[in-house]
């Protein structure tokens, strides 16, 4: 599989066709960022909810792009994730909740020791099971804000290996959104076909995401240097802080990784064969 190749045609794809797209992607940022941001309360928890399936849209509008159906493209696709969120729902949460588990199982052991040498309260356990259950591992604040674990390199050394192995996980489950969306199947058919179809395939797909590593790297520069320009403590800086936050990412990477995604997903299903391919045909 040529990855380079992958990247080149994204890159191809989105150039063209970015106009299609950029306000999709537009409100599809603006919606995580409030979801960020916004206060904890009832709100959020619902907003959080949503999440899960708001990113479908890259999914829905990647795969009409490179089966050339751009002109299908609609401004609506980018609440996809919420009118059909109670097909995809089950899907984005499983696949989530599986590698969080993983996560624990991987993590509490160590915790569990530790805790029981130190005296930690029960509250305190629950809250890191729960927050390693729903959230994972990449919340990690409340967790190191905890003198008891930031102090401790047995805690440090179990998430670091977690986090290692839950990402290698997560290559095997990469392909569940597209498979979702191009089949009518259930979320654990989606889980184990994905897992198939990404055997030996895991390493492909990280070096295609470092290519875009440099153009992440560029958008950090830019932050960076525009803070040092406008300081956020205005209401100006932060108003180009934010347009940069959001514009940034859409015009040198997000669409372009998407689009490459999902051409890489379509070079799994042809390596697959044809027989393979139309184990999920209606």
């Amino acid at each position: 599989m040529n990855i380079y190749r992958i990247s080149r045609k994204a890159d191809q794809i989105v150039w063209h066709q970015l106009g299609r797209i950029f306000n999709i992607y537009l409100i599809i940022e603006l919606l995580l960022l409030l979801i960020r941001y916004i206060p904890d309360g009832l709100l959020v928890l619902l907003l959080g909810v949503l999440s899960v399936t708001i990113t479908h849209a890259y999914v829905v509008t990647s795969l009409k792009l490179i089966d050339h159906r751009e002109q299908d493209i609609r401004l609506k696709d980018a609440f996809v994730g919420i009118f059909e969120f109670v097909r995809l729902f089950p899907a984005y949460i499983m696949r989530k909740v599986s590698l969080n588990v993983i996560s624990f199982l991987l993590v509490i052991p160590t915790i569990l020791y530790l805790a029981s040498q130190s005296g930690i309260s029960v509250g305190d356990f629950l809250s890191w099971v729960r927050l390693i259950v729903v959230d994972g591992l990449e919340n990690l604040t409340y967790m190191l804000d905890n003198s008891f674990l930031a102090e401790s390199w047995q805690v440090m050394l179990s998430m670091l290996v977690s986090s290692v192995i839950s990402a290698i996980l997560s290559y095997g489950l990469a392909m569940v959104p597209y498979l979702i969306e191009r089949y009518d199947v259930s979320w654990n058919e989606a889980m184990m076909k994905s897992w198939k179809m990404m055997k030996g395939h895991k390493r492909d797909l990280l070096f295609l995401q470092l290519i875009y590593i440099p153009r992440y790297l560029i958008y950090l520069i830019m932050i960076n240097f525009a803070s040092l320009l406008v300081p956020a403590t205005t209401a100006f800086g932060l108003a180009v802080q934010l347009a940069l936050a959001i514009y940034l990412p859409i015009t040198l990477w997000v669409p372009h990784l998407q689009v490459a995604t999902a051409l890489f997903y379509e070079e799994l299903i042809h390596q697959s064969g044809p027989q393979d391919s139309r184990i999920f045909e209606l």
